[in-house]
């Protein structure tokens, strides 16, 4: 009888222990766990009030611009708190192959700007900002190098509105009127330039193309001189046009 009274109180504490009972006698409430799930192709995450679709992407996509991805894959236009959003870690339509049909990418090619009116060989940069606010208006995404062409070698899932503007020269154009637009649009480009004429009369330097590849612009070459490469120069050997 001893044993059991002075034991009783102890067996009353291990109980509401167990249970989360406090001295009202109701359940503690339980703390619902927010820990990111990770999986080899998707991770599901809790967001938080301070969360957006921009904020995720940047923490688990390690790019704030592939939020898109995060929306498309969820069929959402933002997130709020508490809310289970799955992110995908593989491209979802490489390629933009699917069984209804195949995405396709608009390549804008520019081969030169003048600032004056347009002529018969060449854009007006006025022209070309309003495409740029064409583009920007319906929601277009503008692309780097390394996107398209890890699109084009199906690695890459890109968002439905996708274009692609080129910038074939190496003249001062492309530094001059073109670069200015893009920047003010926050539009990427790919510019190709003939490395020989690099530095010369009229011609971008080494320090302007170091600029605009820092602002997201893709510098790419179409060879030392720019050539056409489809037909061999007049009085060519074809053994010379071969190498």
């Amino acid at each position: 009888m001893w044993m059991n009274k002075c034991f009783r109180p102890l067996l009353v504490l291990v109980l509401l222990a167990a249970t989360g009972a406090g001295c009202t006698g109701r359940l503690l409430p339980q703390k619902e766990a927010t820990a990111p799930r990770r999986g080899r192709y998707v991770v599901i995450a809790t967001a938080t009030a301070d969360d957006s679709l921009a904020s995720l992407a940047r923490t688990y996509l390690k790019d704030e611009r592939r939020a898109w991805q995060i929306a498309a894959y969820n069929n959402i236009n933002t997130v709020t708190a508490g809310q289970k959003v799955v992110i995908p870690l593989k491209p979802v339509l490489p390629g933009g192959l699917q069984t209804s049909g195949y995405q396709t990418i608009p390549v804008l090619l520019y081969d030169r700007l003048d600032a004056g009116a347009s002529k018969k060989n060449g854009m007006s940069a006025a022209d070309f900002e309003r495409q740029l606010q064409y583009l920007k208006n319906r929601g277009f995404t503008t692309l780097g190098l390394d996107e398209f062409h890890d699109f084009t070698a199906l690695k890459a899932w890109l968002p439905p509105l996708s274009v692609f503007i080129c910038l074939d020269s190496t003249e001062r154009w492309v530094y001059d009127l073109a670069y200015p637009l893009l920047n003010r649009y926050g539009m990427r480009a790919a510019v190709f330039v003939a490395a020989d004429s690099i530095g010369g009369k009229g011609r971008m330097t080494w320090e302007q193309l170091s600029q605009m590849a820092r602002a997201g612009i893709s510098i790419g070459t179409c060879g030392m001189t720019g050539r056409n490469l489809i037909r061999a120069r007049r009085g060519e050997a074809p053994e010379d046009y071969l190498n």
